[in-house]
């Protein structure tokens, strides 16, 4: 199939299935165009695309965005790493996410308290992400459920697609460790469940969670949640003695969490954590400063910064 004079190549996996445009010099493995379908009942064969007659790749791209719910992947090439804003449907309400945000950060202080008081309560990151979840159930709003497309669906979800694919994914979306997504103005947009699914509903919440991880994470994390421009993005960083190095990757520990804490000041993302690190304490909760707790022999030595 040519559209433009460009090839049109399909590839159909067991999940998900890409339409791809040739470049101009049709070299395989160089599209100028990917759109990556992630639902089976949503694929497309060449002879139904051939009987929609389109003329333009962008008539192409729309109608595969439009009919099949594809996801635009620009410039997704072995030469240029795509970089794509996804196109919601619909976005969490702003106001609501303001009125929950100070129970997700007592939430998020609650398990950081008692991560330095148990630090080996939990084996794996895993079950932070349980305890996280479980303290989030007990906020007022987040134990029930809500309507979208006549379905009642939870607020508080794990591995939910991020908003902006970042270039180290080469144009596909990771996902964010949990997102709360909330009322939205259903009306206006004529929502399908379908695009609760595929993630088309962008939140106004997201949370990344690490445990045992060095400093490179950390800023992974960070770069996650800024990349995606979440209105209220929020970071658990936690670190046993037994867990890799703070300072690891060429990053320095100390240089990642003073950027994040200037850039906390701008609002987001906040960050909360508790390190143990030789003979260092690192603890900070949300809406608080850091403190650095030194021991040295018998005595404590906090230091705020």
């Amino acid at each position: 199939m040519v559209v433009e004079g460009k090839r049109i190549k399909i590839v159909t996996g067991r999940k998900t299935q890409t339409v791809n445009v040739y470049g101009d010099n049709n070299t395989e493995g160089f599209y100028s165009h990917k759109v990556r379908i992630s639902s089976p009942t949503e694929f497309v064969a060449e002879d139904l695309l051939a009987q929609r007659n389109l003329q333009t790749i962008a008539d192409l791209v729309q109608y595969l965005e439009t009919t099949h719910h594809g996801v635009l992947e620009v410039a997704a090439s072995r030469i240029t790493p795509a970089v794509f804003s996804r196109k919601h449907k619909a976005e969490v309400s702003p106001s609501w996410c303001d009125s929950i945000a100070g129970y997700v950060e007592q939430a998020l202080n609650a398990v950081v308290t008692d991560f330095q008081i148990n630090p080996y309560r939990h084996r794996v990151e895993h079950s932070i992400h349980c305890q996280l979840y479980m303290e989030l159930l007990k906020c007022p709003g987040l134990d029930g459920h809500h309507t979208i497309a006549n379905h009642n669906i939870g607020f508080i979800h794990k591995e939910y697609p991020e908003t902006t694919s970042r270039p180290e994914k080469d144009g596909r979306r990771g996902n964010f460790d949990m997102a709360i997504i909330g009322p939205v103005d259903e009306a206006a947009v004529n929502l399908e469940i379908k695009d609760f699914m595929v993630g088309l509903i962008k939140p106004g919440i997201a949370l990344e969670v690490g445990l045992d991880y060095g400093a490179s994470h950390l800023h992974s994390d960070w770069e996650k949640l800024k990349n995606s421009n979440i209105k209220r993005g929020y970071l658990l960083h936690l670190g046993r003695e037994t867990g890799n190095p703070q300072d690891d990757k060429g990053l320095a520990f100390s240089n990642v969490y003073q950027k994040i804490l200037v850039d906390e000041m701008n609002g987001s993302p906040q960050l909360a954590m508790c390190v143990f690190e030789g003979n260092k304490k690192y603890l900070k909760l949300i809406g608080q400063p850091l403190s650095v707790t030194e021991q040295s022999g018998s005595d404590n030595k906090i230091v705020t910064i």
